[in-house]
């Protein structure tokens, strides 16, 4: 995709996902031009990434649980995920913040959804799980 395209297609995720910014994505404060660029204007959400060693503390379960919950309500509005990257993802509190809507999909169907998010689920727990192990090796992450 050009990045028009990816643009427009998070433009797009952002309007249908209103009623939960703020919950399970940041909140969209509108876009701006920037140098002759569109932007977007977007919560800074705090919590900490998936990717850092900070956020390597939940066990596979509770991963799974809360990617589980935060997909589900993206799926209430149509909306779903299929970057599923540590990256794309902060744990604030006891909830997961889906970010970078720019790679979802739009109203799949029940079997094509349920399919993305369990193959994505799995995707991203395999690269949790050797994140962690890297975290621990070069001694940023306590042992289990």
């Amino acid at each position: 995709m050009i990045a028009k395209e990816l643009f427009d297609t998070e433009m797009q995720a952002y309007e249908r996902l209103k009623d939960i910014q703020g919950l399970v994505v940041p909140i969209c404060y509108g876009q701006v031009s920037c140098n002759g660029r569109r932007a977007l204007v977007l919560q800074d959400v705090g919590g900490v990434s998936l990717a850092e060693p900070a956020g390597a503390i939940l066990d596979l379960e509770e991963l799974s649980r809360l990617l589980q919950e935060s997909c589900h309500a993206l799926h209430g509005f149509g909306v779903h995920q299929s970057d599923f990257k540590c990256g794309n993802f902060r744990l604030v509190g006891s909830r997961l913040m889906v970010l970078d809507l720019e790679m979802v999909e739009f109203d799949l169907t029940d079997d094509d959804s349920a399919f993305f998010t369990a193959t994505g689920i799995s995707h991203l727990s395999s690269a949790y799980q050797r994140s962690r192990a890297v975290f621990r090796r070069e001694g940023w992450l306590e042992a289990a």
